[in-house]
């Protein structure tokens, strides 16, 4: 019996573990779609925008500033980082990055 790790399992991975495991391999699958990712750290409150990047490898995650100060945003790359633990597979790790940015603008005339 071989160990095989395998990249993949959509529409065409999954059946081909599937035959590994049946022809009595041992497999080890992984399938990280950034999308998934992505939908995890929106469904916090304060978050704008949030992009996969890396190949899924970090999630770097905009909030609306008004609504998250610096010590919120403390906290919720730790709760983010919790809550990909709890619920997806994925080998290594995953960097979470939380952005708060403030623009100022003022012209001298």
């Amino acid at each position: 019996m071989s160990k095989i790790g395998f990249i993949g399992l959509g529409n065409m991975g999954g059946p081909m573990a599937a035959n590994l495991v049946a022809a009595g391999h041992l497999v080890a699958g992984f399938d990280l779609v950034a999308e998934n990712l992505e939908n995890l750290a929106k469904s916090f409150e304060g978050v704008a925008k949030t992009y996969a990047i890396q190949a899924g490898r970090e999630v770097r995650v905009v909030v609306e500033h008004d609504k998250v100060d610096d010590l919120l945003a403390d906290k919720l790359a730790k709760e983010i980082s919790q809550k990909i633990e709890s619920e997806m597979e994925y080998p290594g790790q995953i960097k979470v990055t939380v952005i708060r940015e403030v623009r100022k603008i003022s012209y001298a005339k």
